[in-house]
């Protein structure tokens, strides 16, 4: 009986240690305070009649980067600011992976040996589409950039 509370002992002490840990190293970004644990910012955003409008209002409060409340406590960081984004989504996108249940909810959506879940460099490997290439991507540009005026027009923004 004492080796099972010597254990159960340890294993507080090395979850509470885990804990504090993953406090200490965690970067501190500001957001809004969570209105409920179970849900989180997810039932307000979902509820919203403009999502986009609501993620503006909470960037001009908060900044260009910020963190949203997910479900069950889970932290979401928001990024509004251009060169972050290109950052993380064109110039070092190996470094941002997936968690492992995204990946594999994105497997089981799109399939196994999909570009949205290859590790590291093995996407590039293969051999690029010329639908990707520059030429073709300049002439979708005007139609992308119309999708997106009328997108706005329909929504009452402004600009797109």
């Amino acid at each position: 009986m004492a080796y099972l509370l010597t254990a159960l002992y340890a294993t507080l002490i090395a979850i509470a240690a885990y804990c504090i840990i993953k406090y200490v190293r965690t970067v501190r970004l500001q957001g809004l305070p969570s209105p409920s644990f179970v849900f989180g910012h997810t039932k307000q955003i979902m509820e919203s009649r403009s999502p986009a409008e609501l993620y503006d209002r909470w960037a001009q409060t908060y900044g260009s980067v910020y963190q949203v409340r997910g479900p069950l406590g889970t932290i979401r960081v928001v990024v509004c600011d251009p060169r972050a984004l290109s950052h993380v989504l064109a110039l070092d996108s190996w470094k941002y992976s997936h968690p492992p249940l995204a990946q594999l909810q994105i497997t089981s959506l799109t399939g196994p040996g999909n570009l949205l879940v290859a590790p590291g460099d093995s996407h590039n490997k293969g051999k690029p589409h010329p639908l990707f290439g520059p030429a073709a991507l300049k002439t979708y540009a005007s139609v992308m950039y119309d999708s997106a005026c009328k997108a706005c027009f329909y929504s009452g923004s402004s600009r797109p």
